[in-house]
């Protein structure tokens, strides 16, 4: 059985490649930073899904991926790194360099994170892949 880590999967995008990926028989392990949204996920879908409560921007988020997936998978197949910074597109001139700071802990640092902790498992897998989604 084919597995896939989603990062900000408590929510939009994230919540529908979740389900995708759970219809069609995959063993799932959704990140979110809520505990109420892993509960959600866990009640809509009871097998073969691991919720992983976490944020991509701490490093305690590799040690809870892990922790995650060595008990429930010997290998991981796709890494969708998907957690966002959902802010109004404003432009140029109307971001700050707090707001920038940000995007890039979450886009690029926190994508960073999670693929490290995923690195030892994508190499088990046959042919791994994984896909970065970003916004703004």
């Amino acid at each position: 059985m084919k597995s896939v880590l989603i990062t900000g999967a408590g929510q939009g995008l994230g919540w529908e490649l979740l389900r995708v990926y759970m219809n069609n028989g995959w063993i799932t392990f959704p990140l979110v930073r809520k505990e109420d949204d892993a509960v959600a996920i866990k009640m809509q879908f009871p097998q073969n899904c691991h919720p992983i409560i976490g944020d991509v921007t701490m490093d305690s988020v590799g040690a809870k991926i892990a922790d995650a997936l060595a008990p429930n998978t010997a290998s991981l197949d796709l890494l969708i790194n998907n957690a966002g910074s959902i802010k109004k597109n404003r432009g140029l001139l109307g971001t700050n360099p707090d707001e920038l700071r940000e995007h890039f802990e979450v886009h690029v640092i926190g994508a960073y994170r999670c693929t490290v902790a995923a690195l030892p498992f994508l190499l088990k897998a046959a042919n791994p892949v994984v896909i970065n989604v970003t916004s703004r």
